[in-house]
């Protein structure tokens, strides 16, 4: 495991035990499209994948958006493009 994943994961706490925090109140989200919500849940998958420098799993999640994002919403296919080329920068 890269030693950057390693740190994020040492600040996870799985104790059960203790008392739950209390949760923000619940405000309703707008009507969205599912498919949009889809493509944003790869999108920070890819993210994830960055966060822990593995690079081929987020472009190859990165690739995916890329495919149907611009007929869905065209700031998805923006976003997935900066992610790409912050992989690209980040191999050279």
């Amino acid at each position: 495991m890269p030693a950057r994943a390693k740190a994020l994961f040492e600040g996870i706490d799985l104790d059960l035990e203790k008392p739950a925090k209390e949760a923000p109140p619940v405000v309703a989200a707008p009507v969205s499209n599912p498919l949009a919500d889809t493509l944003c849940v790869k999108l920070n998958l890819a993210r994830a994948y960055i966060t822990i420098e593995d690079y081929s799993a987020a472009k190859k999640s990165l690739d995916e958006v890329l495919r149907i994002s611009s007929s869905i919403d065209p700031a998805i296919t923006i976003e997935a493009q900066g992610l790409l080329a912050e992989i690209s920068h980040r191999n050279t």
